[in-house]
């Protein structure tokens, strides 16, 4: 009896010490937070998140910071790309390149860079395929080296052999087979030193040079030559939406479409080694391979590609090169 009585005493004496220490003060406000909250570790199902922005969300108690464990994250997997998906879509009437890349949140070059197409016009029933995001497809030369093609069309080795499931030595691709080079753009070339039989045209010469004429007659609102640090190639012609933009010269039509920040474009080539150029149109009224003679309407004015107002940007090249075009009008 007495032992036990001992025995009491001391235990009663620990209980009084432990109830005051911090050690059960610290002990009880864990206990007390992992009740009031509870943290969700588990991913959400959406494949755009990063990991990096779920890891930010998370509140660490200890341990490392959450930069370093997105950090350690991405070291597993080299980059982080969207599952790449293809929707079927057919060609309705009234529809423009324009409206259906804005419809899928992609961009006209993507469009055109993964149906293969050599121009911006659209055809009623055709059926195009398009990619959750932007990119383009190639079709895989003999030659070719994925290094190379990544180099030239500016996008990431590691993200293309990651949307494509590619093995990590890509050297055996096949000739033939495409594969989806995600951000790239299509690279548009225009042949333009193509020699032109002379007696299809009539043409008025001097001793001197090639004659043209403005294809809208109005003042010249932005000359050739720099602009600041920038190389303006033409010269800017005042003209409302809708003026009639002419031809400067006989000659025959060798793009009629969309080209980045020219906008609707119409190029013409001429004999001699020279081709002119008309930007931003609203409306481009010629197709390509149709020979054109000079003062015909070819377009419609506008400020389509990067224009701040309605204006034509008209261009004269020989051989490729940017001339001045106030030394050949008249």
């Amino acid at each position: 009896m007495r032992s036990s009585g001992f025995v009491f005493i001391i235990g009663a004496l620990l209980y009084i010490v432990l109830s005051f220490s911090p050690l059960s003060h610290c002990l009880s406000k864990e206990a007390d937070a992992s009740n009031s909250a509870s943290v969700d570790y588990s991913l959400p199902n959406n494949e755009d998140l990063l990991i990096s922005e779920v890891v930010a969300n998370y509140q660490w108690s200890q341990g490392p910071s959450p930069e370093d464990v997105a950090q350690d994250s991405f070291k597993e997997s080299s980059v982080f790309v969207r599952k790449l998906i293809f929707e079927r879509y057919t060609i309705k009437q009234g529809d423009t390149l324009w409206s259906i890349a804005r419809d899928n949140k992609v961009s006209v070059n993507t469009i055109i860079g993964t149906n293969k197409m050599s121009d911006k016009r659209v055809i009623v029933g055709k059926e195009i395929r398009i990619p959750n995001q932007n990119g383009i497809m190639y079709e895989l030369k003999g030659m070719d080296s994925l290094q190379l093609i990544c180099k030239k069309y500016k996008t990431d080795v590691k993200a293309v052999m990651e949307i494509n499931s590619l093995n990590e030595n890509p050297s055996g691709l096949s000739p033939g087979k495409s594969i989806f080079l995600p951000g790239a753009k299509p690279i548009i070339k225009i042949e333009e030193k193509k020699i032109v039989n002379k007696s299809r045209f009539a043409y008025r010469e001097s001793k001197k040079r090639q004659m043209f004429i403005l294809p809208v007659s109005c003042v010249v609102t932005s000359p050739f030559g720099y602009r600041g640090r920038e190389f303006h190639s033409g010269i800017d012609l005042r003209a409302g939406v809708g003026r009639r933009v002419v031809a400067s010269a006989d000659g025959q039509v060798i793009y009629s479409g969309y080209m980045g920040g020219y906008g609707k474009l119409v190029i013409i080539r001429h004999s001699n080694g020279f081709t002119t150029r008309y930007a931003h149109n609203s409306a481009n009224l010629i197709q390509e391979g149709t020979y054109v003679r000079q003062n015909q309407v070819i377009a419609l004015a506008g400020m389509t590609g990067h224009s701040t107002g309605p204006h034509v940007h008209f261009e004269i090249r020989k051989n490729g090169i940017p001339q001045n075009p106030m030394h050949y009008v008249y």
